[in-house]
């Protein structure tokens, strides 16, 4: 196809790694797919390693060299998580060897691998930069402005006196010692109160909590994600009878939470997903199927026999490709309601909406269980409607071109 966008001579799309691990990956990928279809030269740079068999066609991929946080000793880990000089070094010489005045550079996930160390070197295309905000790194050090010790909304403005010595993370004081010196280093090295960069949000009720961290107001733009739904014609979700949950097996998912509420109803409950936390979540509820990380045919397969789809994350839940995929297919949905989306469910009669703790997810789970009538209607109103939360994959490609575009002009 010819090249739809004479302003953009290419899209650099920068991320973590190369693989789709998780709905940034996933973003970013899809952003690849979308510019080659519209023959536009796309490179994919990463910090980790390059699968075997993942070249797609015109597309150039580039590995500058990282290794992921989890990746040798704890303490070499910590420093390069802060700042790796061999990456910086990688995407300087890149840039310094490829750039062009029509390159627009799209940068998804960097705290895991490419660490704040590319901020330098893409300060010098800053007027020509996205960043896309799949969480709120870029202005809370935590990354979910939610405190994990209290269970609560964060309402704290980031790096502030009393941010600093509340411990919200969800794993330890030091770790949110690192976490906010990581962002005091990201602040220093690419300051997004000034920079030209755009900010590439998911939801509309990103931009005020953003902006709170510091990103400018003028710099926001909101580019709800494209979805596709897991099955073409409506579940009958009335008939059926099991809970499914999608998704990362860590606690900030509230998977935990769930599989405790389902175990107190006796509900069968069927996992998709994969993390560190999987041996302990089987103890929790012993009748619960973990099957690990699938294909969307899989997925498509599970989703046939769920009543009810849960999303019950602990941290602000910034869009859920995992909501609305079960919508549109047809399958209701109770999400915890520090998901941004999580009040235009339950409006417009698609779902629930709850706190992520044990007792109200289990009295919205009975409610569900117990009325056919309302998960039938909740069913029909989802896979009639539930698109309008979203946009197609035409629509959403055609939009991010034009942002692109944007840049350059």
């Amino acid at each position: 196809m010819a090249n739809e966008a004479k302003l953009v001579e290419r899209v650099v799309v920068i991320n973590d790694d190369y693989s789709v691990n998780g709905g940034a990956a996933l973003m970013a990928m899809a952003g690849v797919q979308a510019m080659r279809d519209k023959g536009i030269p796309v490179t994919f740079i990463t910090g980790g390693s390059i699968p075997p068999n993942s070249n797609i066609e015109n597309v150039t991929i580039v590995s500058v060299g990282g290794k992921h946080l989890l990746e040798g000793s704890r303490i070499r880990a910590a420093a390069r998580g802060l700042y790796d000089l061999s990456v910086a070094q990688a995407f300087s010489d890149w840039i310094g060897e490829n750039d062009t005045p029509g390159t627009v550079y799209h940068l998804h996930n960097w705290h895991k691998v490419l660490s704040a160390s590319i901020m330098k070197p893409l300060r010098s295309v800053s007027d020509r930069l996205i960043f896309s905000a799949h969480d709120f790194f870029l202005a809370c050090p935590n990354g979910g402005y939610f405190n994990f010790s209290s269970g609560s909304a964060c309402e704290l403005t980031p790096m502030s006196a009393q941010c600093l010595v509340t411990p919200c993370d969800k794993r330890s004081r030091a770790q949110k010692a690192w976490r906010c010196v990581r962002h005091l280093v990201r602040q220093q090295t690419f300051d997004l109160t000034i920079s030209p960069a755009k900010v590439l949000t998911v939801h509309e009720g990103m931009g005020p909590l953003l902006a709170r961290g510091g990103v400018s107001e003028s710099s926001i733009v909101t580019l709800r994600n494209p979805v596709r739904a897991w099955r073409a014609e409506r579940v009958p979700a009335e008939n059926n009878r099991r809970v499914l949950f999608v998704g990362r097996l860590e606690r900030d998912k509230g998977i935990q939470i769930l599989l405790s509420a389902a175990r107190q109803l006796n509900l069968e409950v069927d996992v998709i997903g994969s993390g560190p936390d999987l041996e302990a979540l089987r103890a929790i509820h012993p009748k619960a199927r973990f099957f690990g990380q699938c294909s969307r045919d899989e997925i498509a397969t599970f989703a046939a026999t769920a009543r009810v789809v849960v999303i019950p994350s602990l941290a602000r839940e910034t869009f859920s490709l995992v909501a609305v995929e079960a919508l549109t297919s047809g399958i209701p949905v109770i999400i915890s309601k520090f998901a941004l989306i999580a009040q235009e469910i339950e409006s417009l009669g698609y779902g629930l909406s709850c706190a992520p703790d044990v007792s109200e997810l289990s009295s919205a789970l009975a409610f569900l269980q117990d009325r056919d009538d309302v998960v039938a209607n909740m069913s029909c109103a989802a896979f009639s409607g539930a698109q309008q939360l979203t946009l197609s994959s035409d629509e959403w490609a055609g939009r991010l071109l034009t942002v692109y575009e944007s840049v350059l002009k």
